[in-house]
């Protein structure tokens, strides 16, 4: 008879828009089995979770995971957001033919999952890190949102200055980092790319280049072209921001058609080099429709700065640019809206004074 209702009680202030009815159907679900309530409420934030992930609203998915935390532990939190990521997104039959045809599993949301975890420890200026949290936070142990978020800062700064080190300094948005802790770690970024171009041979092929900062970024930001296959603006463009530098290079080779290899990059994580190289694919119009679906779907915000500038400049042929303007709406922008639907994040507040059972 509890669970009935509880459950009775629990639909009744589901749907009334009567606030202050809502607090009473809540007040006796909570007076006759606190236990139960509890755990009907840890079910449907769970249940809610990929939505808030999907549309990032990372306002609301604080709350929600900071009543998980309390509920069931850091690490089980973790878990759940684990399983949120394997969830694979809406998409066409054609983005699932690409991806079968090409033997890749159809896509979770690991990169919305990845960019939501960021979002909620604070460390959204630190998206670019190829750090992933999902994997990389499971030992670390906290009862509440913010012990974990202190721990997380100290973990992800370490693993900014081994980054540094190997001269991966990809995606890292130095003008946000100026507003964090990681300040001090700017200037030292700078002289990393600027070190990896004086470390290169007076004859540089494509790929050493394109292992560098400044060359991916020049290349792929000055190479799009309506009918592909050409690098002469980003040999130019290149070319001239190493003479900034004081250093002079000679291309080797004298083709115009870049092969693109399936490893450039010895010193990234295999997804960071995924993105990288879907990146390049787009700009250079190698396997570009592939390579622009596989970024659509990836839901890694890291890639949406190089999208928007290639789509900006309007170097891409007309088809080609719908699958970036796909992809840059498809990836989304944060989002602090409720979409009507805070019922159980309300639910949660409402009970958290009240005993809750896990």
């Amino acid at each position: 008879m509890s669970d009935i209702l509880v459950d009775a009680w629990y639909n009744l202030a589901k749907v009334t828009t009567d606030a202050q009815m809502r607090a009473v159907y809540l007040r006796n679900a909570n007076e006759h089995a606190p236990e139960l309530v509890g755990t009907y409420v840890t079910e449907r934030v769970i249940e809610y979770l990929p939505t808030l992930i999907d549309h990032r609203n990372y306002h609301l998915l604080e709350e929600h995971l900071e009543w998980l935390i309390q509920t069931q532990g850091w690490k089980e939190t973790l878990m759940t957001l684990r399983e949120c990521a394997k969830i694979p997104p809406e998409m066409d039959e054609m983005a699932k033919f690409v991806f079968r045809q090409h033997a890749i599993g159809l896509p979770g949301m690991d990169g919305k999952t990845r960019d939501a975890l960021f979002h909620v420890l604070g460390l959204a200026p630190l998206v670019g890190l190829d750090f992933n949290p999902l994997k990389e936070l499971i030992r670390v142990k906290g009862e509440s949102l913010s012990v974990i978020r202190e721990k997380a800062l100290n973990l992800t700064m370490k693993r900014m200055k081994m980054q540094i080190e190997k001269q991966n300094t990809f995606f890292l948005d130095t003008e946000k980092l100026k507003e964090t802790p990681f300040n001090g770690l700017v200037q030292t970024i700078i002289d990393a790319r600027e070190t990896e171009i004086h470390n290169l041979i007076a004859e540089p092929t494509l790929r050493d280049v394109f292992s560098t900062y400044h060359g991916f970024d020049t290349f792929v930001r000055y190479s799009t072209h309506e009918w592909g296959n050409t690098v002469t603006e980003g040999r130019t463009a290149f070319k001239r921001l190493v003479k900034s530098l004081g250093k002079s290079i000679t291309w080797k080779g004298k083709g115009k058609i870049l092969p693109i290899r399936n490893t450039i990059w010895t010193n990234v994580s295999p997804e960071m080099h995924r993105l990288l190289l879907s990146l390049l694919k787009v700009s250079l119009g190698r396997e570009a429709e592939r390579a622009a679906i596989e970024l659509t779907y990836s839901g890694e915000s890291r890639v949406v700065n190089l999208l928007r500038h290639m789509y900006n400049r309007g170097r891409l042929g007309r088809a080609l640019r719908s699958d970036v303007a796909n992809a840059m709406r498809e990836i989304g922008e944060v989002c602090e809206r409720d979409h009507n639907n805070d019922f159980w994040i309300m639910t949660a507040k409402n009970m958290s004074d009240r005993g809750h059972g896990g």
